[in-house]
């Protein structure tokens, strides 16, 4: 995987401020939200660039500054309590981008969202009374959800786009750990 220097920075900023926002402003939370964000949000941008390079497109990672501007104005106005995040996404380039590999890229960052957050949810049955797990499944169930709305340019658009099965099984897998989250962590 070959990375560029603006978009390591890229990555390392909203990787940042979005550790911040998801701790609420509380130090004693931003070791875990680190964790936490980097497994979500970090890899889930990165399953993207991963496929599509595998498939020897152009894949870099670039912040909206604009995004990232308004999820602290957001999280700072509701003290916390709402969190907007869009802190950029991974711009793939080619010649010729079929649906299928559209879709398959898609598939990838709430896939492994999914994956993370149903892990998450069984070693904090195992291991309850960690801080981690549940915020590990907590962000990662719904960064996936939220990504899999039909909406462009978010994941779920291109994905329905390719397959609707595939896309009908994701979204109610992503339910089904949100009300699992619900349930059992919040």
């Amino acid at each position: 995987m070959n990375f560029s220097k603006r978009e390591i920075r890229d990555i390392v900023i909203a990787w940042a401020v979005l550790s911040v926002i998801l701790s609420r402003f509380k130090p004693s939370l931003l070791p875990v939200s680190i964790i936490a964000v980097g497994t979500a949000f970090v890899c889930h941008e990165l399953a993207h660039k991963f496929l599509a390079q595998r498939y020897n497109l152009f894949a870099e990672f670039r912040v909206w500054k604009e995004g990232l501007l308004l999820a602290v104005a957001i999280a700072v106005l509701s003290m916390g309590n709402f969190i907007f995040a869009a802190p950029g996404a991974v711009y793939i380039y080619g010649f010729h981008i079929s649906s299928e590999q559209n879709g398959k890229i898609s598939l990838a960052g709430p896939g492994l969202n999914l994956v993370v957050c149903a892990i998450s949810l069984s070693l904090d049955r195992f291991m309850p009374g960690t801080t981690i797990f549940p915020f590990l499944a907590m962000i990662n169930g719904y960064l996936g959800f939220f990504n899999l709305l039909p909406l462009p340019p978010l994941d779920g658009s291109k994905i329905i786009a390719w397959r609707k099965d595939i896309y009908m099984i994701t979204v109610i897998s992503s339910f089904i750990a949100i009300m699992l989250i619900e349930l059992f962590v919040i």
